[in-house]
């Protein structure tokens, strides 16, 4: 997760698969690090994991607002989109990974 004012990374989860248990886990995890004493508003894309029924409920009992992108438009979700660009080429495209 990425704070977009700071442009940081607030927190990293992996899973084997994206689904809705990892999503929420990070936002629990990033929630509780930042500790935020303001609003927040969370933005994703439309992926299954954001569209669960667990995770609106998750959203709504930690206070954090969702935000979705628009169908097919990477561009609502730039900031990201340019992230994984950016560690696809610098980490990994240069690496072998086991499968």
């Amino acid at each position: 997760m990425m704070d977009l004012f700071s442009r940081k990374i607030v927190n990293l989860a992996f899973s084997d698969k994206p689904d809705s248990a990892l999503t929420i886990r990070a936002l629990r995890l990033a929630v509780n690090k930042r500790r935020p004493t303001g609003p927040v508003v969370f933005h994703s894309d439309q992926g299954a994991q954001y569209t669960s029924a667990q995770f609106p409920s998750c959203q709504q009992e930690l206070d954090v607002t969702g935000s979705m992108s628009r169908k097919g438009n990477c561009l609502d979700n730039a900031v990201t989109e340019r992230f994984f660009r950016n560690l696809k080429a610098e980490r990994v495209n240069y690496r072998r990974y086991e499968t």
